[in-house]
């Protein structure tokens, strides 16, 4: 990944769908105003393949629309011969629009127009990079699009879900 990864000393769960109820409820009463910077990693199966992909913000999950130009998208594993991708916000949307905690229903919710949504409880969750968040790089093989880098499609349900701050 380009660029360093941010520092912290420890990182305390505030979710993890493998333990806790997989609700925007229970999501939402863990997760919302613990303070930043938070991260996200989830992962999905999808054509034999497993990918574990993420977002990082600097602050805290709060109410309504928060910006924060330190945000990214990231992938780590699932495409073969992939090694971990950063996807940047971008400007002027991520001073505004970075992270998103206006429906109660959703879960991890990131850029304005909401450029990756989780759904809980089973619901497909979507992705469409673009609003918020770009990558600009080269794509890899097999991959048709930005929207298909993280979770390997538009739409996914994710096997687990964990969120630290």
């Amino acid at each position: 990944m380009s660029g360093s990864w941010p520092s912290r000393g420890s990182w305390t769960t505030c979710y993890d769908s493998s333990t806790m109820a997989n609700s925007a409820s229970t999501y939402r009463s863990r997760c919302d105003n613990k303070g930043g910077p938070t991260l996200m990693l989830a992962s999905n199966s999808f054509s034999g393949r497993v990918y574990v992909s993420g977002a990082y913000t600097s602050k805290a999950v709060s109410q309504g629309y928060t910006g924060d130009s330190g945000a990214f998208l990231f992938y780590l594993e699932g495409w073969p011969d992939t090694p971990p991708i950063k996807i940047p916000a971008k400007e002027p949307a991520a001073s505004n629009h970075a992270i998103y905690n206006g429906n109660s229903g959703y879960g991890p919710t990131y850029g304005g127009n909401h450029d990756l949504r989780l759904m809980m409880g089973g619901s497909n969750c979507v992705v469409s990079i673009g609003h918020s968040y770009s990558y600009t790089g080269s794509l890899p093989s097999g991959c048709s699009s930005q929207n298909h880098l993280q979770w390997g499609q538009s739409l996914f349900v994710f096997e687990r879900l964990a969120v630290f701050y």
